[in-house]
């Protein structure tokens, strides 16, 4: 039996200094994010990163894992938001955000960013809750960039060990970049946006134990939906707590064991040009216990490519998909 004066609360292992108002400044940093405001090559790569996750997602949509999910959550709609798969369907923006996320997953050729495949499930929250909300362009790359700076400034806070303990980033950061993107679509408030993170460090979820499994990609299924729930609780006027990252027993402190983000800057300033670097392009981030030989194969033949905005204004040039080098050694099934 625990001695009733002991303290048993908080992770005695973490070396952290978190400030005060973390969550707040992370908020103020991202809440009027305008994509006319960015600079160009943001712009451009966000673009470039949208469209190339809906290639991957129509890509995944007909693997068999995407038709179980299809099957378990979908229910007939006559409205609602698009749901990629062989005959495409309506649902829920909510459903619709899950099937399409883990569909983006599925194959393992989305881009990668904040220690996971952070478009996989940004994008598929944010083409959701704009299409049922008649966003506009540009109102829909503001919403994916802020979803990008929230989730590699928060995987920044993580650092390294937050993988080495088990979490797959994909799952956990994740969530707060799509709930990101969803309080900025909304045109949530400041406040609104800390209930919405606060929701969101409950709610997030990925361990790599599940690698070389379907459970994989349904961490992009999960996140996506729980950002966009948090998002809508949120705004519903449903409470989190406001200091989620910071607090004692919030989500830097049991997440990781140190960080060494704020030793060489903390958030870091208010420029996208470092959260948005780098992006690979057929990273195959290790859904399959195959992973290793598919890489031999595809780096032989020159398809994996890494992308950094902060050099370039160009996209690269097109070329075949991963999935046309004919690469043996890759097994969707697995993925």
């Amino acid at each position: 039996m625990a001695n009733p004066t002991t303290t048993l609360i908080g992770n005695p292992f973490a070396r952290l200094d978190l400030p005060e108002g973390l969550t707040r400044s992370l908020i103020d940093l991202v809440h009027d994010l305008d994509v006319a405001a960015v600079p160009d090559e943001v712009r451009t790569w966000a673009k470039h990163s949208l469209i190339d996750t809906v290639g991957v997602l129509a890509l995944g949509s007909v693997a068999e894992p995407a038709a179980m999910l299809r099957r378990v959550v979908l229910e007939p709609a006559t409205d609602g938001a698009t749901v990629f798969g062989p005959e495409p369907v309506r649902a829920s923006p909510l459903n619709a955000a899950m099937v399409n996320a883990l569909a983006a997953h599925i194959r393992d050729f989305d881009d990668a960013g904040a220690g996971g495949h952070i478009s996989a499930i940004i994008v598929p929250a944010v083409l959701a809750l704009a299409e049922v909300h008649d966003s506009s362009g540009a109102e829909a790359l503001s919403a994916l960039i802020a979803g990008y700076e929230t989730a590699f400034r928060i995987n920044r806070l993580l650092g390294d060990s937050h993988y080495y303990l088990g979490f797959h980033s994909s799952g956990t950061v994740g969530t707060f970049g799509a709930a990101a993107a969803c309080c900025r679509l909304l045109g949530l408030s400041r406040e609104q946006w800390a209930m919405a993170f606060g929701i969101a460090g409950s709610l997030a979820g990925g361990l790599l134990a599940n690698f070389g499994s379907m459970t994989k990609p349904l961490h992009s299924a999960n996140a996506a939906r729980a950002g966009m729930l948090a998002a809508r609780l949120a705004q519903e006027g449903f409470t989190g707590s406001p200091a989620v990252l910071e607090h004692e027993v919030g989500f830097i402190r049991t997440h990781t064991l140190r960080s060494d983000a704020f030793a060489s800057g903390g958030l870091g300033g208010s420029s996208p040009r470092e959260t948005l670097t780098p992006l690979p392009r057929g990273g195959l981030g290790g859904s399959s216990p195959r992973e290793t030989q598919r890489r031999r194969c595809l780096r032989s033949a020159s398809r994996g490519r890494w992308l950094t905005c902060t050099t370039s204004s160009t996209p690269p040039a097109p070329g075949p998909t991963p999935a046309a080098t004919g690469c043996a050694a890759w097994s969707p099934s697995t993925g």
